[in-house]
């Protein structure tokens, strides 16, 4: 990866909290906004990258983030997470989705 390359595309709410996420409108209105997010992202880089994303969300965004893929128009994502007991702390690839040739170990 160019890390001179890299742009930044993210969403986020005012007040983050664990009760933030209060209604079917919220989850709607989050979908909206990662549904743009992607095209921007498409339009931006092209067909050939894959999006890294980092994500600190509900369980239930999860989900939706899942409903609203789209395999054959959107690109691939590469999931990280966060185990804090791990003693390195790192974010480490946990799942590829949309890119069969990409194996996480």
């Amino acid at each position: 990866m160019n890390l001179l390359a890299v742009t930044y595309h993210y969403a986020e709410i005012d007040v983050p909290n664990n009760d933030y996420l209060k209604s079917k409108q919220h989850l709607r209105a989050f979908r909206e906004i990662y549904r743009k997010i992607m095209d921007d992202i498409k339009k931006t880089h092209g067909n050939n990258t894959k999006i890294h994303l980092f994500p600190a969300i509900p369980v239930s965004v999860a989900v939706e983030l899942g409903r609203a893929y789209m395999p054959k128009a959107d690109l691939p994502i590469v999931i990280y997470d966060r185990n804090l007991s791990d003693k390195e702390k790192i974010f480490k690839k946990a799942i590829v989705i949309g890119d069969d040739n990409e194996v996480v170990e």
